[in-house]
């Protein structure tokens, strides 16, 4: 696996380099006393490919006979030097793939908190393997002694090849040279050159099966770690003991069929010696001369002789987990987030989260950014936020397909909330200057005394954005405290991180430094340590209740820093006897709605449309295309994660068996099946206040009916929520005076932060976006939200100070 971004960071390089050594050498003696007999029959098999007649049949016969006549001995023929070229190679290899990593994240610019790509970890491990194949061997061409004492990769293999084929050529009664007898014997008949004998092919191996080792783990792991999340099993994405050990396995696989026939050839030069003895004045073999002999003798077969046998005990032999501080196990390697694509499952981006260390020092370079930024005039900061939604604009074409991707919606709804970013954006940059400006005091002024408000910037705002709508909840906040003059932290949600990237993007390239803004993706541990930094002056959140009490605990524990919460909501609709039907029931479709009251007597409601808050919003029953959310067609998709269609199908089903109706007949939608993201929009009738579905969250395509003899009755039930965040109110108020009246009244009895008058769901910029009770305190958009990032000083002086 990668090394990962806190383990760089965090260790010296003499640390990292005694954990590397530490652990290659480990894993490279217990990997060798399990595999050697199986490599001996590798080999016994490569090196018979040039004889004239076979000496055995296969693997099994190999093994079966080298038994019979050498016993356990001669399995194990040969070990002490692979056991000793296994404890340097391992050990080589993790040590250089790690720094080959902080190579390549330095020459491409990588930031420490994004993984690195497939073909990065590809080009590290290669290096680790060339690399390998040649510096052990240097080692032994400045000190035969050390060599003698250590080994390396071409010499070891020399040795380890020839004494595993000695017993097929010697006397059985004979003595047979160990290690440093065989060692001597070559040197002194063809030099300290012949040790390298078959080199070639050790590198070719070393290269290509690194790399094919290290990307194959990697992405294996990918897969385990984002097929179990998607499933609901657990948020952890470490991977788990049975996942590397899977993945390793199939590493072992990978190196082992990768470029095997480059082994083959090697294993054939190295036992000519012994097997096929070469007459007087005839040349060493070269390495392409017993590849072309070796195709001639039994083509492709010849030159994969033992590779069945040696990727099947590659297989077991793999399982070795790599390093605590390389792989992702659950002790030490940093999470790694995954984007899973709501309507086909699978992962679309991965994330690393930074470590502690990283954290910090993120904080500390935004605090000291943003005393410059402060400084920069606001006009001069404005002007970098129209810029900013010229920047937007032109990047807008991607986005649509892009959410459609992290979050389900269909993508024909998309650039919907491109628009209304712009739309935010605009009217937030055209108030700032007054909303922002002193405020005097001339008016109270007492005789030769001056007084004002200055408005401050708070300093490091850490900003908490959603997935439903993470363009629109972000600009929310994100702009106005830049445009006060504070530093951004920006958190995105799992589900949608590309949406932070680029707004973020966007607000570089129009000239807001690097520093004073910045996307941080981070678990829970990490996030909770933003939350109480004292680096950080604010906290905005947006999400649920239970994680915003979460956040509000950890503001709270070390000092007492400001918080925004924008929490839960169940947005109730009441639609008065008076109410335009055809009007009201398509825009209620329309719109974001979670239970409706109904003051309709004798209405049918056999087709009635659905209304909900799950990112996404569509037309009437009739007119539902449920399915891939990539077509234009398609005008209702998937929610969001399959633990989330679970609990929306969980909250229907019980409202059913506590007496509810359902109205919609799910074979409608086919594609609406259990165990998928699509659910099938459904209308509930017979309800009441008991069930979870008329008063907790559900982000799903599933609206609850109640009828209701009053507006008394209406202004409980509406009430009757731990939520407060929107309600609307339908009723024909232009040509009704009363209804006008009963509007206003309604409105003064309602707890909740938003009112709407036929109409739902849309954040006017120039409304204050508040709620009460649960749905959360503090406020965005409106001249209110542009002063909520900022403090109050009082100033004043006398005349001719």
């Amino acid at each position: 696996m990668e090394a990962p971004p806190d383990a760089l960071a965090r260790d010296s390089p003499v640390v990292r380099a005694v954990k590397d050594i530490a652990f290659g050498s480990i894993a490279g003696m217990a990997s060798k006393v399990f595999e050697h007999p199986f490599d001996l029959t590798k080999v016994r098999l490569q090196a018979q490919v040039l004889d004239a007649s076979a000496r055995f049949s296969g693997p099994i016969d190999c093994l079966r006979k080298t038994w019979t006549s050498e016993g356990v001995r001669g399995l194990y023929r040969g070990l002490p030097a692979p056991i000793v070229g296994a404890m340097a190679e391992n050990a080589s290899l993790f040590l250089v793939y790690g720094e080959l990593q902080r190579v390549i994240r330095a020459v491409t610019g990588r930031p420490l908190d994004i993984q690195p790509t497939l073909p990065q970890l590809a080009l590290a491990a290669a290096g680790a393997g060339m690399f390998t194949s040649f510096l052990l061997c240097v080692f032994l061409h400045f000190s035969l002694p050390l060599m003698l004492r250590h080994g390396c990769s071409t010499p070891i293999e020399l040795v380890k090849c020839k004494m595993q084929v000695q017993m097929l050529v010697a006397s059985p009664t004979a003595a047979l040279p160990g290690p440093f007898a065989v060692l001597g014997s070559v040197v002194r008949s063809t030099g300290v050159r012949g040790l390298w004998l078959g080199h070639t092919g050790t590198m070719i191996r070393e290269t290509g099966g690194t790399a094919a080792w290290f990307s194959t783990k990697e992405a294996v792991g990918r897969v385990l770690v984002s097929r179990r999340v998607k499933a609901g099993d657990g948020a952890d994405k470490k991977l788990r003991p049975w996942e590397s050990a899977l993945s390793g396995a199939c590493a072992g696989a990978a190196f082992n069929l990768a470029l095997f026939p480059a082994d083959s050839v090697k294993s054939a030069m190295q036992t000519e010696e012994e097997l096929r003895p070469r007459g007087p004045g005839e040349k060493r073999p070269t390495f392409g001369g017993t590849a072309r002999a070796m195709w001639k003798a039994q083509g492709v077969r010849g030159l994969y002789a033992g590779c069945g046998i040696t990727v099947a005990r590659s297989v077991p032999s793999n399982k070795i987990p790599t390093p605590p501080f390389l792989s992702p196990s659950p002790q030490s390697m940093p999470e790694i987030q995954t984007t899973v694509t709501p309507h086909n499952q699978q992962p679309y981006v991965t994330r690393t989260y930074p470590s502690p260390e990283e954290i910090d020092a993120i904080i500390a370079n935004a605090g000291e950014a943003q005393k410059k930024w402060s400084n920069v005039p606001l006009q001069e900061r404005i002007e970098i936020g129209y810029r900013f939604i010229e920047e937007f604009k032109q990047a807008s074409g991607d986005l649509p397909v892009e959410l459609t991707m992290q979050m389900g919606r269909p993508v024909s709804q998309g650039a919907g909330e491109v628009r209304g970013t712009v739309e935010r954006a605009t009217y937030m940059l055209s108030i700032a200057q007054d909303a922002l400006k002193d405020v005097p005091l001339t008016e109270s002024d007492k005789p030769g005394f001056r007084r004002f408000i200055k408005r401050v910037p708070l300093g490091v705002v850490f900003i908490i954005a959603p997935w439903n709508f993470p363009y629109l909840t972000s600009i929310n906040a994100v702009l106005p405290a830049l445009l006060a003059g504070n530093a951004v932290l920006l958190k995105p949600s799992p589900q949608t991180p590309c949406a932070a990237e680029r707004l973020v993007a966007a607000l570089h390239k129009a000239g807001v430094p690097e520093g004073v803004v910045r996307v941080m993706h981070l678990g829970v541990g990490e996030t909770r340590r933003v939350v109480k930094s004292e680096g950080v002056h604010f906290v905005s959140f947006t999400g649920s209740v239970s994680n915003g009490r979460e956040v509000q605990k950890a503001a709270a524990e070390e000092g007492f820093k400001g918080v925004g919460l924008e929490l839960g909501g169940k947005d109730p609709a009441y639609v008065r006897e008076d109410a335009q039907l055809g009007y009201t029931v398509a825009e209620l479709v329309d719109g974001g709605l979670d239970f409706l009251l109904w003051d309709k007597d004798g209405t049918d409601f056999g087709e009635p449309g659905a209304f909900f808050n799950s990112g996404q919003s569509c037309c009437a029953i009739e007119t539902y295309k449920l399915g891939d959310p990539t077509l234009p067609e398609t005008n209702l998709g998937p929610v969001v994660s399959l633990a989330s269609a679970a609990r929306i199908r969980k909250q229907v089903e019980d409202a059913v068996v506590a007496g509810a109706k359902a109205l919609v007949p799910e074979q409608l939608f086919p594609a609406a099946k259990v165990g998928t993201t699509y659910v099938a929009p459904q209308v509930l009738v017979d309800v009441d206040h008991s069930m979870d579905v008329m008063k907790e969250e559900t982000f799903g395509p599933v609206v609850g009916i109640m009828k209701v003899s009053s507006d008394d009755e209406a202004l409980k039930l509406m009430n009757d929520s731990p939520y407060g965040l929107t309600a609307s109110i339908w009723t024909d108020a232009e040509n009704n005076p009363t209804s006008e009246d009963a509007f206003l009244k309604l409105t003064d009895g309602l707890e909740t932060g938003t009112v709407f008058l036929n109409r739902c769901d849309y954040l006017d910029p120039a409304l204050a976006w508040t709620g009460v009770k649960d749905s959360g305190r503090g406020v965005s958009l409106s001249k209110f939200g542009e002063c909520f990032f900022v403090f109050f000083w009082g100033r004043g002086r006398a005349d001719g100070d």
